[in-house]
């Protein structure tokens, strides 16, 4: 009685999603039903399963024009694609005539289809393509080499598309795929002969070299040791386009994900790395800025590369970080948009603080002490305007300012980034020496750790296991706290007595 109550629910539940979509798709799903049944299916042995087939290229060119017709009318309808029973039926019957037509290779179709697989795998969701997606992966990887650039280019789109967008079940089986038909070889072949083809072959190409790239860790170093692929990425970084500015970032970030890839990359020299430091600039769309910070974070994670790209750029580095840190944009309690972003990646980079060097006094130089204060209190500079304020009233503006949590998502980073810059602080560096501003933010700086640790610890006591955000940053500002308490600056101020009230309000502050 149970399982007919539910089954008749369930029904009907069909039969509201059928009502609710609009007489024009049902209307498309009716025409590519009967496109679809003046072709045949047959079972298949091998793979036991149902199969489409035709090899009349009129009913191929009425399928492919209705299944593109249905799929443009759902995703323009969102109800349709999130729960609509004939979308569903009709997926693996798409799916199969779609492979059977590219695989027929018929050279006047193979353009129409190609286009339909970008749509099909771009609309449809991914557990509706699962049954048949390592049969369109072998298919899409054997046209990439067509001589045909209209069908390369959206193979390439689709397989990018695919790839980006695969569940943790399927990746290693999509992965084995790739590596049967060799992918990556045909993708660096396409890239080295495109010298003569549209600008927009190069573009899909060396994304779906990318994307490949972060997902099959083993191919970066053979792609890397391609001299004249790289001789061809490097005539390309003399464009100006922005599309290709952000297309050979990527793939530069992808192969430098490999340490050897990346010391041989900084091994270039002065010329790449500026490629990198301009594509930070203010100049150039968010999306070109977030992945030149994303590609020198990949080269400066160790303090080796660090300290090469310091000598090659370092000035121009900094100062790009610098300013990535200072473009908090609209946005104040959440990091969503574009500056946050930029914003976020700047503050990434900003972690090569935690090796020692002269980049430090070039930090200090550019007021890192007034930036890390304004991504913890909002407008500091016009409660700060004062040179000196006395210890109650920095505490005041400290307190009100923590409780507003403005860019709270950044503030492990800003904890490090002070930790490491107070830790390898000293004579060369003492950020006192250079306005006498610093001496102040530095000083709400402090105390913003301080009052930050001490409610870390009484929320530790209250046992807020469940408070994830509060355990993110709990251990960053203690880290910063215990290193502001050991750094060579404290000891300096110590020993030197230069200057007593200095010394007396940092005591307080850390007592």
């Amino acid at each position: 009685m149970i399982h007919s109550t539910v089954k008749s629910a369930t029904a009907s539940k069909e039969k509201d999603n059928y009502r609710s979509l609009s007489s024009h798709i049902i209307t498309l799903h009716r025409r590519l039903l009967h496109s679809l049944n003046l072709g045949t299916r047959y079972f298949d042995e091998k793979t036991n399963r149902w199969k489409w087939q035709s090899v009349n290229i009129e009913v191929q060119k009425n399928v492919l024009r209705s299944i593109a017709a249905f799929l443009d009318s759902i995703s323009a309808d969102a109800r349709a694609t999130r729960h609509t029973i004939i979308v569903k039926e009709s997926a693996a019957d798409i799916l199969g005539a779609l492979l059977w037509i590219l695989q027929c290779k018929n050279e006047p179709l193979l353009s129409m289809a190609s286009n339909v697989a970008v749509k099909l795998v771009s609309i449809l969701p991914s557990p509706l393509l699962q049954p048949r997606l390592l049969d369109l992966v072998y298919c899409l990887s054997s046209l990439l080499s067509s001589h045909q650039v209209e069908v390369a280019i959206p193979c390439a789109t689709a397989l990018n598309l695919v790839i980006s967008n695969l569940s943790a079940t399927s990746e290693k089986a999509v992965i084995e795929a790739l590596k049967e038909t060799e992918i990556s070889i045909c993708i660096v072949r396409n890239i080295k002969d495109c010298g003569a083809q549209k600008i927009e072959y190069f573009l899909e190409m060396a994304s779906l070299l990318s994307t490949i790239l972060l997902r099959w860790p083993s191919s970066r170093f053979p792609v890397c040791n391609d001299v004249e692929l790289m001789k061809v990425l490097a005539n390309m970084r003399t464009r100006t386009d922005c599309a290709i500015k952000l297309v050979l970032l990527k793939l530069y970030t992808s192969l430098a994900l490999c340490d050897s890839v990346a010391q041989k990359l900084i091994e270039d020299g002065k010329v790449f790395l500026q490629m990198i430091v301009q594509a930070m600039g203010k100049s150039n769309p968010h999306d070109v800025r977030i992945e030149g910070f994303r590609l020198a974070q990949c080269l400066l994670r160790s303090q080796e590369n660090c300290l090469k790209v310091m000598n090659l750029c370092g000035e121009a580095l900094v100062d790009a970080i610098i300013c990535g840190m200072r473009e908090t944009g609209p946005c104040s309690k959440k990091i969503e948009n574009n500056y946050g972003s930029v914003l976020v990646e700047a503050c990434k980079l900003a972690q090569i603080t935690r090796w020692a060097g002269n980049h430090h006094i070039r930090f200090w130089k550019q007021g890192i002490d007034e930036v890390l204060l304004n991504l913890l209190i909002e407008n500091i500079h016009d409660q700060s305007s004062e040179l000196v304020l006395p210890l109650e009233k920095q505490i005041s503006v400290v307190k009100e300012g923590l409780k507003l949590n403005y860019h709270v998502a950044l503030r492990s980073y800003v904890w490090d980034i002070l930790g490491w810059l107070t830790i390898h602080c000293g004579e060369n560096s003492n950020p006192c020496s250079y306005t006498h501003e610093s001496e102040l933010h530095i000083n709400l700086l402090i105390l913003c750790a301080c009052f930050t640790f001490v409610d870390a610890i009484q929320k530790w006591c209250r046992i807020c296991q469940n408070d994830a955000d509060d355990n993110f940053q709990s251990e960053p500002v203690s880290r910063a706290v215990l290193m502001m308490i050991y750094s060579p600056l404290s000891k300096m101020y110590h020993r030197k007595q230069r200057d007593k009230d200095c010394c007396s309000s940092r005591a307080t502050m850390l007592k």
